[in-house]
């Protein structure tokens, strides 16, 4: 799944564009990146999915990425099932 930070503008999040294989790996990603209060860890399962639906700009199906007590963190193509396990075993 490919996931792009939210930014200013399309051209400054599209130079974010990053490949994801996991709900784990997304999550560990954005805690790098050190995006949230007090460099809270984000955990897997706070991650959420929000169909925003074709964007003829990127030829995505996009989706906003969400996390809990953040709002909205960036776009992607695609998004994981909650019932996908991550390497963890955590849903």
């Amino acid at each position: 799944m490919k996931f792009r930070e939210h930014r200013g503008s399309l051209e400054e999040s599209m130079q974010t564009v990053i490949e994801v294989k996991s709900r784990e790996e997304l999550a560990e990603y954005l805690t790098r990146k050190g995006q949230f209060a007090l460099g809270d860890e984000v955990v897997p399962s706070e991650i959420k999915f929000q169909h925003v639906g074709y964007d003829e700009r990127t030829r995505w199906d996009t989706y906003y990425v969400l996390i809990d007590v953040m709002g909205i963190v960036g776009l992607s193509d695609g998004k994981f099932d909650i019932s996908q396990k991550t390497k963890s075993g955590e849903p």
